[in-house]
């Protein structure tokens, strides 16, 4: 805890995580978007992020991610919400986000430990892919393609996606943890440079978003 957080009353615990109330989150879910008749909540799934199954009157379903409190910033969201809707539009097959009823792409959940960010996806339907399938493994390969592709025209540069971003830093961050020990610094080392090495000398390669 720092200085900045309020300390708990004598007696009771501080709140880091809490899962929210499925009736609640359909109640706010119909408050805040356009969406007909009273809808239904079920809870899918908590981890880095809360997922919940909504549900319309007409069948329609959508899946609403509430992020962990203070794990991304608006900003962050933002990005994500305005590449899904680019990739919508060239008909690449994603969960595109949906707006609010003032026209945004994310809002505000009240918990106990602080405002958590959600945001309503559509929802795609589809099965587990077979790892043994060839012809799951084409299609995958074949959409990450679309995707890849369609990014290229995308307007917003600003989190290009290459060594730098998907390597680099995550390591360095990994090997700043006081739990992790020498040998393990040294061994994540090792095999960060020969992936690097591997990737840069990969020809036709470019980069995504």
């Amino acid at each position: 805890m720092t200085g900045s957080e309020p300390k708990p009353e004598p007696g009771r615990c501080a709140v880091s995580y809490s899962t929210a109330d499925a009736g609640a989150v359909a109640r706010l879910v119909a408050e805040r978007y356009g969406l007909s008749g009273p809808v239904t909540c079920g809870f899918l799934n908590r981890g880095f992020n809360d997922s919940f199954l909504i549900t319309a009157p007409d069948g329609a379903r959508f899946v609403l991610r509430l992020s962990g409190c203070r794990r991304r910033d608006r900003s962050q969201i933002s990005a994500e919400t305005a590449f899904l809707a680019h990739l919508a539009s060239l008909d690449v097959p994603v969960a595109a986000a949906i707006a609010t009823r003032d026209g945004t792409f994310q809002t505000e959940f009240d918990l106990p430990e602080g405002r958590r960010v959600a945001v309503l996806f559509r929802y795609l339907e589809g099965r587990q892919p077979d790892p043994a399938s060839t012809a799951d493994a084409r299609l995958q390969g074949e959409t990450l393609a679309r995707i890849h592709t369609a990014g290229a025209s995308f307007d917003d540069c600003s989190r290009t996606l290459g060594l730098d971003r998907l390597l680099h830093r995550n390591v360095a961050a990994l090997l700043a943890l006081d739990e992790v020990g020498q040998a393990t610094r040294d061994c994540f080392a090792r095999l960060a440079e020969r992936l690097a090495d591997e990737v840069s000398a990969l020809e036709g390669l470019t980069q995504g978003h």
